[in-house]
């Protein structure tokens, strides 16, 4: 088992795995001048797209630009079994612009059918249900093109504390990974973004850059993406456009960051645009933990199909038996670590009869 497999299949955060076909990076050119007209021009190129709305600050931020743009947008948002804190918020800021709101309905027992599609649509380590349910919404969605706000985090660094570090230490989430973040960066033809800046002052930085090297390409905006694309939904993305990402990329990050607070100059953006609860609002999980019934039983019984010792050989990673014990523990327990690695192993099997040994970049 190479390092980075082992990392991606062993830690239980929320990462996107660097096991990613072909990832590409776009180019950043010189930085524009206002945050406002740069986001605004992203915005209003999206035409008739539906705004995917999930009730945060960076969907919502969107969707009020859109109409300030001169757009008439629709807007959907995914509601799991039934709605939650987040389908308030997107009721809210629907009400509050006066944008119509459709509410997307996903179902636990939905997933496991869509479990091997969702695999082999996204190309990548799907680590969490939440890939399988936005798979099933783009599904729902029936559109040919939709808004996302992905991409706003690691851009305007709205995760700080995964890259707040002391003088002299490497980030959280290298410390953490830093095999598989080599191996992402190798991935990329990049080794100069993998070395540690010479002043400290630099970290911050640098440790975003490397964020976005090797979580953001390879698996954030990939899952998005390419789940859509497989339901037959073109993904536009603002927040990583060129010209935003540049405006973002010049400026000092306490700028962009204070404490543990990111994202300052979206906030600052929303201000009397959305309801003060939205600019504040916690991030949230999209799927709670797994909990033990007949939709965890079906979810078990799909990942047992995909886990078995035939499929597992050619992998050559590790016991049958031992995959076996996890998936009876986790039948029992419906433990969210045990639910993780299941779901990651699950998607090495998938993606190597999908697309080949490339496909999880296993080194020989």
């Amino acid at each position: 088992m190479t390092s980075a497999v082992y990392a991606a299949l062993t830690d239980p955060s929320e990462f996107g795995a660097c096991v990613r076909c072909q990832p590409v990076e776009p180019a950043l050119p010189a930085p524009s001048a206002d945050l406002h007209a740069a986001l605004l021009a992203a915005v209003g190129a999206c035409g008739d797209a539906v705004f995917c709305l999930s009730g945060g600050l960076d969907s919502s931020l969107l969707l009020a630009l859109a109409l300030e743009a001169g757009l008439k947008p629709r807007a959907a948002t995914l509601v799991f079994e039934q709605p939650d804190a987040e389908t308030e918020r997107a009721r809210l800021v629907a009400r509050t612009l006066g944008v119509p709101l459709a509410e997307i309905t996903v179902r636990a027992d939905e997933l496991p059918a869509a479990l091997e599609p969702a695999i082999r649509a996204a190309r990548t380590v799907v680590y969490n249900g939440r890939a399988v349910a936005k798979f099933l919404f783009w599904r729902k969605l029936g559109v040919s093109s939709a808004v996302s706000g992905v991409g706003a985090d690691e851009v305007f660094i709205g995760q700080p504390e995964k890259l707040i570090c002391e003088p002299g230490e490497s980030p959280p989430f290298v410390q953490r990974r830093r095999a598989e973040c080599a191996e992402g960066a190798k991935l990329l033809r990049d080794t100069a973004v993998f070395a540690e800046p010479a002043c400290p002052g630099d970290c911050l930085r640098w440790a975003q850059r490397l964020l976005w090297r090797v979580e953001t390409l390879p698996g954030t905006i990939a899952v998005e993406c390419d789940t859509a694309a497989g339901a037959g939904v073109r993904v536009l993305l603002p927040y990583i456009e060129a010209s935003v990402r540049a405006w973002a990329d010049a400026r000092p990050v306490n700028e962009l960051v204070r404490g543990k607070l990111g994202k300052l100059p979206l906030r600052k953006l929303a201000e009397g645009r959305l309801p003060a609860q939205v600019l504040q609002a916690p991030k949230q999980p999209v799927l709670a933990q797994p909990q033990p019934g007949p939709a965890h039983a079906a979810w078990c019984t799909a990942l047992g199909k995909v886990l078995t010792p035939e499929r597992l050989a050619p992998l050559r990673m590790v016991e049958p038996a031992a995959v076996a014990d996890c998936l009876a523990r986790y039948a029992e327990t419906a433990d969210c670590t045990l639910d993780r690695v299941l779901l990651k192993l699950s998607s090495l099997v998938v993606l190597r009869e999908s697309h080949g040994e490339a496909a999880w970049h296993a080194s020989s």
